[in-house]
């Protein structure tokens, strides 16, 4: 067991790593499983295999850190899922109040733009001001 521990030392720190959701390596809540214990521990994925029997009591431990994570991870689902769905009623109600806003700013330049064609119809006479040189422009 001592001499497994050793052998295969940097395999449990990753396995630590993992449980305390601080990797270095794979994002933050990869599952446990050997190949990402393996790259945890930098290594390539195919490195723990269940037929190296020097790797029974690594794949043991594996085993009962994805246990772990899985009890965990059930505890803290819901609120998750809960948090994403106020999230999107939130996001829902800006986005109908800036379409709603989007809208009202869309009537307002018509109005404006019918306003404008009635003006540029209409025969307006310029007149003279103080700054104008007395010719009619």
């Amino acid at each position: 067991m001592i001499e497994n521990t050793r052998k295969h030392g940097h395999y449990y720190q990753a396995i630590s790593r993992m449980l305390s959701n601080t990797t270095i390596v794979v994002p933050k809540g990869t599952v446990i499983n050997n190949d990402s214990v393996a790259v945890e521990a930098g290594r390539k994925p195919g490195a723990i295999k269940s037929g190296r029997e020097s790797n029974t009591l690594l794949i043991q431990a594996i085993d009962e850190a994805r246990a772990i994570q899985a009890s965990t991870l059930k505890k803290t689902k819901p609120a998750v899922k809960k948090d994403y769905k106020s999230e999107a009623e939130h996001q829902r109600a800006l986005l109908e109040a800036s379409i709603g806003r989007e809208i009202m700013l869309h009537n307002k330049l018509h109005e404006l733009e019918a306003e404008l064609q009635l003006y540029k119809s209409s025969k307006i006479v310029r007149l003279p001001t103080r700054n104008d040189k007395g010719g009619k422009s």
